[in-house]
């Protein structure tokens, strides 16, 4: 291959490759706030077992009864009644102050009691 050939080559494989400059996104506005009540509190904790000394000492924790050893995180699933008849279940990570049976506003992911 000659030089004029490898320069024409090396420059089309860089306009190939090249994208335009990404547009900022435009914000999200938030969600109407939709009311119901609340169903379940259910709280789920993720372990972390990468290896078989994690699956070993997840097992060791499971017969001592120390099954918070390995978690590594948690989060909160709210399962809640929609007045138009509709469920929904919101993913939230600090423990939410409601309680089964009371009524909430729900934007988003967050969950509030109704005054």
């Amino acid at each position: 291959m000659t030089r004029f050939a490898r320069a024409a080559l090396l420059a089309l494989l860089v306009a190939a490759c090249s994208e335009p400059p990404k547009k900022p996104a435009a914000a999200v506005p938030d969600p109407e706030p939709r009311y119901g009540i609340v169903a379940l509190v259910s709280e789920t904790k993720v372990r972390d077992i990468k290896n078989r000394d994690d699956f070993m000492g997840a097992l060791n924790s499971i017969w001592t009864g120390d099954t918070d050893k390995a978690v590594v995180s948690n989060y909160w699933e709210v399962t809640v009644f929609y007045e138009d008849g509709s469920t929904g279940v919101v993913q939230v990570d600090r423990r939410p102050q409601v309680q089964p049976g009371q009524k909430v506003r729900v934007t988003g992911n967050k969950v509030e009691p109704r005054r």
